[in-house]
């Protein structure tokens, strides 16, 4: 989904100097006992990339669709099976074809969504990456129908790189936004490493109030507030954040940033925390052979991997496990690749152990639910499915 490189995929393994862990790490015991299960039987999605249940309606999940779609799933009443109703519909641009990384690509519900109704999308449209907030009615499940209020839009130079995962922080309750490096190969416009720029970067605002003649403020430790760099950034050096999540339980945020033709990675975002791009790839210096990058300041991978059938070629991020405490997987990210539909399970320490594979359903995103079961969608399937077996 995110420029993909098929050729690379003939390549072999590229062996990570320094980098802890690799695709071959020993398995977690029990790893092959995950399965997959549809999680919706009878309902069905178009280009299905995110997932979040519903707060104060138990047992209901909102599903965005890539083309502009937000719908509800819920039981059906009958106790036989789920139902399906639209929740809201954007006007977005492109997100409905292979390959295509724009559309509606990111939601989240206000900390105080039960009471406040108030949600956040985030979505491409003629060359702007969107984030609006919206207001649901009194059930919870439907959009009011008031006009969105928008917070800001970036202008996006390519069609790719969009990123668009949104969340609020579990500790701190400010909105977080992953946003791509604006697109092409190489970030022509060296935006990853620019901090003025919010093309490459993770942002952090507070959207209950208003400063600045913004329509949002910006938190008191934010890391370039003495002015170097916009005071909306968060941690810099991404290339395209495709999904990220936080853990529920200690509030660390773990991101899959799409490489460019070598090495997929998994990073641990630190406040103020340059990733490296475009003077890094994963764990080695950008442009391959190149000599103008050095270590110093960079946060490296987690873990990182190369490009071929054991590894991938696009990934995307996940969620930690918080299911059962008694599980081998407990405390562990969560995450895969689009091209190859590999799955891991990964360590802080970098250790990857790999999990049995979905169908080819081209992984689009991981989500939770309040009882911490994982659920995974790909843009190439109208299923979304539950992983069995933690």
């Amino acid at each position: 989904m995110r420029n993909r490189n098929l050729i690379a995929l003939l390549l072999g393994m590229v062996l990570l100097a320094g980098c802890s862990g690799s695709a071959e790490d020993k398995a977690v015991p029990g790893d092959t006992r995950i399965s997959y299960q549809d999680a919706f039987p009878g309902v069905t999605f178009t280009r299905p990339v995110f997932l979040g249940e519903v707060p104060g309606k138990p047992n209901t999940f909102l599903i965005l669709e890539q083309p502009g779609a937000i719908q509800i799933v819920s039981p059906d009443g009958k106790g036989t099976g789920w139902s399906k109703s639209e929740f809201a519909r954007f006007e977005v641009t492109g997100g409905e074809s292979d390959g295509d990384e724009r559309g509606l690509l990111g939601f989240a519900f206000h900390p105080g969504y039960a009471a406040n109704r108030k949600y956040y999308v985030y979505f491409v449209k003629a060359s702007q990456d969107v984030l609006s907030e919206g207001v649901a009615d009194t059930s919870l499940i439907k959009d009011s129908g008031a006009p969105l209020r928008r917070l800001f839009s970036i202008p996006d130079p390519f069609p790719n790189h969009n990123g668009g995962t949104l969340a609020f922080g579990p500790k701190d309750g400010f909105l977080y936004i992953g946003i791509g490096d604006g697109g092409s190969a190489g970030d022509p416009f060296g935006n990853g490493q620019n901090k003025n720029a919010l093309l490459g970067k993770f942002l952090r605002i507070d959207v209950d109030s208003q400063a600045d003649g913004k329509p949002y403020a910006i938190p008191a430790d934010n890391p370039f507030l003495d002015g170097s760099g916009a005071p909306e950034v968060w941690a810099y050096g991404m290339r395209n954040p495709w999904k990220w999540s936080f853990d529920s339980a200690t509030g660390d945020l773990w991101a899959g940033d799409v490489g460019q033709n070598r090495l997929e990675e998994v990073d641990l975002i630190e406040k103020g925390g340059n990733y490296g791009w475009n003077a890094w790839e994963g764990n080695q210096c950008y442009p391959a052979g190149g000599t103008a990058c050095d270590s110093n300041g960079y946060k490296f991978p987690v873990y990182a991997y190369g490009r071929d059938a054991k590894g991938g070629i696009s990934v995307t991020g996940g969620v930690v496990y918080r299911g059962k405490p008694a599980s081998p997987f407990f405390g562990t990210f969560i995450f895969g690749d689009y091209g190859t539909n590999n799955v891991w399970s990964l360590t802080k320490a970098g250790q990857a152990s790999p999990l049995a594979k979905p169908p080819a359903i081209g992984i689009s995103s991981f989500n939770a639910d309040s009882h911490g079961n994982v659920y995974v969608m790909g843009v190439n399937s109208d299923t979304i499915y539950r992983m069995e077996g933690f």
